[in-house]
């Protein structure tokens, strides 16, 4: 495993790695992004926070893997979902906390916050490797061979994830709708 102190002592200048990667731009710049991400497949602020401090440190500590043509930011993004899966495995996450981030409801109709509970729940139920697909795609915007690229997945895995994760909150909404 890599420590902090071994990247901080390390005598490799941060800034220089693979033809000229500015890693501390790149830091600055995408760790907010891959926060989310790493919320979104764990669930959990201090998990997600731990995760991304592992991606950049194996990230910084493998840079020279860094494939010509493979930009630095998709790297780190897969870098990031393989350490979160990675420690929703070890953890044994049963606990989730919801989907969204905020306190308070954009949409103030009954309908539609029962609507948002009921996908949260649906989202709670997916593996941690299907709400990084979700994570991906809907939330950063990436396709379905882009997805396949960073997670080192064919594309047909991609979108087979993809489906079972659109279904799983359609089936617990269609049962929400029927009951109420």
């Amino acid at each position: 495993m890599i420590r902090v102190e071994d990247v901080v002592t390390s005598d490799i200048p941060v800034s220089e790695g693979r033809s000229g990667v500015d890693w501390d731009a790149i830091s600055a710049a995408q760790r907010e992004r891959l926060f989310g991400l790493a919320l979104v497949i764990l669930q959990e602020r201090n998990d997600a926070a731990d995760a991304v401090q592992g991606a950049f440190e194996k990230g910084f500590r493998h840079r020279d893997q860094l494939r010509s043509g493979v930009g630095p930011e998709a790297w780190l993004a897969r870098i990031t979902c393989n350490e979160a899966i990675s420690l929703a495995r070890r953890r044994r996450i049963r606990r989730w906390v919801p989907f969204g981030d905020s306190d308070e409801p954009a949409i103030h109709e009954e309908a539609a916050i029962l609507d948002r509970i009921v996908v949260d729940d649906a989202l709670r139920h997916l593996r941690p490797k299907h709400r990084a697909v979700v994570a991906l795609h809907y939330l950063h915007g990436y396709g379905i061979d882009e997805i396949g690229s960073i997670l080192g997945i064919p594309r047909g895995t991609v979108a087979s994830r993809l489906h079972h994760a659109r279904e799983t909150p359609r089936q617990m909404l269609a049962k929400h709708r029927t009951e109420s």
